[in-house]
This record gives C-alpha cells, sequence and structure tokens, in this order.
C-alpha cells in the first residue's frame, strides 16, 4: 500500500510541475496576438477567415478601410478590442492582447467600412498562426447602422430619471 501511494505522489508531483513550466513559459513566452487579413473587393460584402496561402488574399486590395474588432460580439460580456485600418495594399495587422488569443476559441465580431463600399459585418472564429482574415468590400453606399445595445440604452434611461 505504501508502494502504491509514494508512487501516486510522485505522479502528482510530477504532473504539478509539468503543467507550472507550461503555464510559466507560455506567459512569458506569449507576446501580443497579431491579427493578420486583407480588404478586397468582391461581389458581397462579407468576413472570412480563410488559410495564409489562399489564392484570395492575392487580389488587389482596398487601402483605407476601417476594421473595428470586438471580442464575443454576441455575449453580454462583448469586449471591444480596438480598430485598425488597412494599408494602401489593403494588408492589416491589428495586436490582441488577450490570454490565449490565436490558440482558443474566441468569437470575433468585424465591422469593415469604407467610403465608397457596402460595409462588411461579420463574426467569425478568431484565426489561428495558420490563418488570415479576408474581408470583402462590396462597392455602393454604406447604408450600416451600428446595433442598438439594450442594455446601454436601459442605463441611460435610468440615470435620466433620477
Amino acid at each position: 500500500m505504501r508502494r502504491r501511494e509514494t508512487g501516486l505522489r510522485h505522479f502528482i508531483f510530477n504532473s504539478i510541475r509539468c503543467l507550472a513550466a507550461i503555464v510559466v513559459t507560455g506567459w512569458a513566452g506569449c507576446g501580443t496576438y497579431q491579427l493578420r487579413g486583407h480588404v478586397v473587393e468582391g461581389p458581397e460584402p462579407m468576413v472570412l477567415v480563410t488559410r495564409a496561402d489562399d489564392p484570395r488574399l492575392e487580389q488587389r486590395g482596398i487601402g483605407g478601410a476601417s476594421l473595428e474588432l470586438t471580442l464575443s460580439p454576441r455575449s453580454l460580456g462583448r469586449k471591444p478590442l480596438g480598430s485598425t485600418f488597412s494599408g494602401d495594399g489593403g494588408w492589416f495587422a491589428a495586436g490582441i492582447d488577450e490570454l490565449g488569443a490565436g490558440l482558443l476559441e474566441y468569437e470575433l465580431g468585424v465591422v469593415c467600412r469604407r467610403q465608397g463600399y457596402r460595409t462588411a459585418v461579420g463574426a467569425v472564429r478568431m484565426p489561428g498562426g495558420d490563418q488570415r482574415l479576408l474581408v470583402v468590400l462590396t462597392p455602393g453606399v454604406d447604408d450600416y447602422q451600428e446595433p442598438v445595445d439594450l442594455l446601454e440604452e436601459s442605463e441611460q434611461y435610468l440615470e435620466l430619471m433620477k
């Protein structure tokens, strides 16, 4: 019986050491995750996750497009991640400082706008390291309206009623 307890203790001790090493090196070695992607023109506005070698990423890009990024856009705990702009060739990169970004499955909300184009709106799984975000804009009138935040509106209403 004693031998079995010693073996179990040894196993638990080594497992904890291994887990601690993974956590420490993972946190110490992790920088900000870089979301990379390309804004192009196409038949319908959309937001897609593609492989890094997808030929659509080679299309001529649209520069000057603004991208608003949100983590967990469909939940009450959604978190604005900030914004970025596509460069002259349509490429963009945005640093996302969220634990596990690019490794864990996060939902990413994207709103991409550019004057003279219809807005592309989408919620996708955050791309991994070997994937890219492909945003397709269509020429036309931008008639996008931000969704109403009922929670924020109710809080404002309650403040007015005080």
